[in-house]
């Protein structure tokens, strides 16, 4: 199962010593830096301008996964694909990048898992809101937000 989607700058894994629950894949070129704990706790200590980063960047994953839960246990499949958009989309603006038109790296059956929906609810879903010029999908990979205040209003 898919849990996320990371993009530059995002930290994954674990404050933990031992196993992990999951594992990372890539679908595009990958710049990693590994820390071990003890390097990383020595050098927290030193810098606390970073422990404040990586406390700040780890309560944004922590409100994003609770955001994930709340939209699989209470939202339909609309409303899933529009708050997966405008989630990329805000995730892009976060880190510098174009927030539209977004591109989607992803497979539409990774989307599909990601949110606990099949391939062809997620596909319909898109042609839906082109239909309803909510976005215009510019290629397999590339998705332009054509009304985000009606797709933001689709997830309430």
């Amino acid at each position: 199962q898919i849990i996320g989607f990371l993009y530059p700058g995002d930290f994954f894994g674990s404050y933990k010593k031992g196993r992990f629950n999951y594992s990372a894949e890539a679908i595009g070129d990958v710049r990693l830096c590994v820390f071990k704990q003890e390097v990383l706790d020595a050098y927290l200590e030193k810098n606390m301008n970073l422990a404040k980063e990586l406390l700040h960047r780890t309560s944004h994953e922590l409100t994003l996964a609770q955001d994930r839960i709340g939209v699989l246990g209470k939202m339909n499949a609309n409303e899933r694909v529009a708050k997966f958009i405008l989630n990329i989309s805000d995730q892009r603006a976060r880190i510098g990048w174009q927030d539209n038109p977004i591109s989607l790296p992803m497979t539409r059956q990774d989307i599909a898992d990601y949110l606990g929906l099949t391939l062809e609810t997620v596909s319909r879903e898109i042609t839906r809101f082109k239909t309803s010029n909510l976005i215009k999908v510019m290629s397999s990979k590339q998705i332009y937000i054509v009304d985000k205040e009606k797709l933001t209003n689709l997830c309430h």
